[in-house]
């Protein structure tokens, strides 16, 4: 059990680096303005071009919000380790990808990382199950 714990929290510290990581991308990879006419299409940053890093033009926040989103669910699980919560993550990054396909468009898109994550949580999930009705010790079975 304590595998599975430690794969959960490699995958909140992944997703953690994700968001990082995505904040000096230039905001052409998230607006469909740049990549549809070569022009930024956000009026909240003057003088920003499409190389502009996505931070500098839409702020820390919106990283924010993408890092909760993406290391809260296996955090959760993590923690509790419980089935439910497991499946539960489950749930939450398929949401999450769905997301990310329907904000394709603009800076959500980001969401899209969850589709990898998704599967690693369903075989997470499926070992987390199968070694909690084997019988093991280390966690109660609810």
């Amino acid at each position: 059990m304590r595998t599975v714990r430690v794969v959960w929290s490699l995958m909140a510290v992944l997703a953690l680096v994700y968001a990082v990581t995505s904040t000096r991308e230039p905001v052409s990879t998230v607006s469909l303005g740049c990549s549809k006419m070569g022009r930024l299409d956000f009026d909240s940053a003057p003088g920003a071009d499409c190389d502009t890093a996505i931070v500098e033009v839409l702020g820390i926040w919106p990283f924010v919000v993408l890092a909760l989103l993406l290391c809260g669910q296996a955090v959760v699980a993590a923690l509790v380790m419980r089935r439910w919560s497991s499946w539960l993550a489950v749930a939450a990054y398929g949401g999450l990808s769905f997301a990310g396909v329907a904000n394709w468009a603009g800076f959500w898109i980001l969401l899209l990382v969850a589709v990898p994550m998704a599967l690693v949580a369903v075989v997470l999930a499926t070992v987390h199950q199968f070694l909690t009705l084997s019988g093991s010790r280390d966690v109660p079975t609810r």
